[in-house]
């Protein structure tokens, strides 16, 4: 796990209230608290209460034995408010602290992005150490789905993030070409092939029913036509299959603006050898 900083608006916002935290602290044992109580800031429901707000006086109220409204008022005259980015510091209700933050100062944010540019946020936390990301890696089985696309959106900002904080990032994509999934696929493909030649068939539960598997068919007929009624062609539909769906899947990666470093085909892994010899190591 990897501590991943960049500066934003939300931070500056969150460093904000931590120094607020600490002011808060040292304002308390000023007035003579000793209790270690939890400081926390709410946001609002109405805007015209600031940004933050606190209830502090009214928990402190019983320790002091004093009005929250007048505690909060010798909190609030305490308060360094440029040295916390505060607009101002309202006393509301029966006691509540409403801060509001200096806009100006969060907006300056904004202003170093323009200046920087695409360096904005650079960093070097990563020392080029060297991270693999693998994501999305979809079943080369029909096309890609809502959940798919999630992924990609999350595993591709994922490790742009990583590059611009100074890691070396590799960018996988796992391609699941073997087992049982891709067993079903080739059935799939050859029982619609059988049928375009008025062969009737019976899809299975576990067999695929849509659409581009009969789009895959009826390439197969246009590449080699009946040659697969007279003899065995399940290689040749295995691999047909998976190539035609995984350029799709890859063309629809490539229009997402998602691209991959490299296309590890899980097939390789078994054909080499590598699995059993770990198994047995």
């Amino acid at each position: 796990m990897y501590d991943i900083i960049i500066v934003t608006g939300v931070e500056m916002i969150e460093e904000i209230l931590e120094q607020l935290k600490e002011q808060f602290k040292q304002i308390l044992k000023n007035m003579g608290v000793e209790e270690e109580l939890d400081i926390f800031f709410e946001v609002p429901k109405d805007p015209s209460f600031g940004d933050y707000s606190t209830n502090l006086s009214m928990r402190l109220a019983k320790i002091l034995k004093k009005n929250p409204v007048t505690i909060a008022q010798e909190i609030i005259e305490q308060l360094n408010l440029q040295e916390n980015h505060l607009e101002k510091c309202e006393v509301a209700g029966q006691g509540f602290m409403n801060f509001f933050l200096d806009k100006t100062y969060l907006m300056n944010v904004v202003f170093q992005i323009l200046k920087e540019k695409e360096h904005y946020g650079d960093a070097q936390i990563g020392k080029q150490k060297k991270v693999n990301i693998e994501f999305v890696s979809a079943n080369p089985t029909g096309y890609l789905h809502i959940g798919h696309c999630r992924g990609a959106a999350y595993g591709d900002s994922l490790a742009r993030i990583y590059q611009k904080v100074g890691y070396i990032v590799s960018k996988e994509h796992y391609v699941n070409d073997a087992g049982n999934q891709i067993h079903h696929l080739t059935e799939s493909i050859y029982l619609r092939y059988k049928e375009l030649f008025g062969i009737p068939i019976t899809l299975g539960e576990d067999d695929y029913h849509g659409q581009e598997i009969i789009s895959i068919a009826k390439s197969i007929r246009e590449d080699v036509g009946d040659r697969y009624l007279k003899e065995d062609g399940y290689d040749y539909f295995r691999q047909y299959g998976v190539n035609y769906l995984l350029n799709g899947l890859k063309k629809d990666l490539e229009d997402f603006h998602v691209s991959f470093d490299t296309w590890f085909s899980e097939k390789s892994l078994y054909d080499s050898g590598a699995v059993q010899k770990t198994l047995h190591f």
